[in-house]
């Protein structure tokens, strides 16, 4: 008798996973593709670098910073590097959808990621790359543009240093 009670318990629990496949998943997934962002290779002089971790988290510079910061609701790749390089700096990053940073300084302390972490379009224009939460979407100005070269704090360090210890050995 045991075994009859188990064998129909067996058939039942079959039964009903057999109706369930059949009709479906039960949640209210959405099926539809995420478009797919393209990244622009570059406008007016500027290089895509690739998509960098935001640094606020660890020092209250911006991984873009130095600069300035623009928000618009119309916010595209074009808009932000014009914007940019109209003010004469090296590199412009876009973040969550709308916020363009400019400035003459790319953060040692961020990191290059995967091009897919930058994962949110642009307010202006949804198949660009903007960014994402706390992911910016990288433009370095190349030797074409018209922005004035400045140095990063490192090299700026190192050429003060060499200046330093040339005026000691004259003086030696």
């Amino acid at each position: 008798m045991q075994f009859s009670i188990n064998t129909t318990i067996l058939i039942s629990l079959l039964l009903r996973l057999a109706v369930a496949q059949s009709m479906g998943p039960t949640t209210t997934e959405s099926t539809t593709p995420q478009p797919t962002l393209v990244v622009s290779s570059g406008l007016q002089g500027y290089a895509y670098l690739g998509c960098y971790n935001e640094t606020l988290d660890t020092t209250n510079q911006r991984a873009v910073y130095g600069g300035n910061v623009t928000t618009a609701t119309d916010m595209t790749v074009q808009k932000c590097l014009g914007i940019c390089n109209s003010m004469g700096f090296e590199y412009a990053g876009l973040e969550y959808t709308s916020e363009c940073y400019c400035g003459p300084y790319l953060s040692e302390l961020s990191q290059k990621l995967a091009d897919s972490d930058c994962n949110f379009g642009c307010a202006g224009n949804n198949s660009e790359a903007c960014g994402g939460a706390l992911r910016v979407t990288v433009y370095k100005l190349g030797k074409s543009g018209s922005a004035n070269p400045i140095m990063s704090p490192s090299v700026l360090v190192a050429v003060i240093f060499a200046c330093l210890v040339s005026w000691f050995v004259t003086l030696l």
